[in-house]
């Protein structure tokens, strides 16, 4: 952005700055306290934008660059906190699905257990290997589960990464205001009075 007070003096001077996302009229408070940048090389109405409104759109599109001036905006991407991602996540229903298996798989596993701890359990030997292979079954499908929990839920996490983070944009350092692009303050007041003047002369 150029000098603050550079462009203090344009808004005094009677030029209309607005914001390129919101188009709200911008006044000196914004640029002071730099709440106004200058994040690419386009002029006129498109050279301005909150710092927010900007931030808040590049983060809803995920585009890293301008698309008037095809200028590649100087900013910084911050992941989201990881909590924020587990409370999507805990909605999901493969999530919800892994929770109820395993808690059958452990009440098969504890009760097996039991029973072959057992000493009074008096039982043949051909059932208590049996149920060593049905709990060592359990055992592995169990494992499988959580693999594959782990893996999804990995690859889960990688992509809301993309699309979930915040964004912070920089103010062009190299950028140069053309007053020449500014929009006066009163265009259809002047042009009115432009209009008026062309009708007397015609008649």
């Amino acid at each position: 952005m150029s000098d603050s007070n550079t462009l203090t003096n344009d808004l005094l001077e009677g030029h209309v700055i607005e914001c390129r996302i919101c188009y709200q009229t911008l006044d000196a408070n914004s640029f002071c306290s730099g709440q106004v940048i200058n994040p690419c090389n386009c002029q006129g109405m498109y050279a301005f934008a909150h710092k927010t409104c900007l931030e808040a759109r590049l983060q809803r599109t995920a585009r890293v660059m301008c698309d008037i001036c095809r200028f590649a905006y100087i900013m910084t991407r911050k992941p989201k906190p990881l909590h924020s991602w587990l409370m999507s996540f805990a909605c999901k229903d493969y999530f919800i699905e892994i929770m109820i298996q395993t808690f059958n798989i452990l009440i098969v596993l504890i009760v097996c257990h039991l029973i072959l701890t057992d000493s009074r359990a008096k039982l043949p030997k051909l059932l208590l290997s049996s149920l060593m292979v049905f709990q060592l079954i359990h055992l592995f499908l169990l494992i499988i589960f959580w693999i594959q929990f782990v893996l999804k839920s990995r690859h889960d996490m990688n992509e809301w990464k993309i699309s979930n983070f915040f964004v912070s944009v920089q103010q062009n350092p190299d950028y140069r205001l053309d007053k020449r692009y500014l929009r006066p303050r009163s265009p259809v007041r002047a042009s009115g009075a432009f209009e008026s003047t062309s009708h007397q002369k015609s008649n």
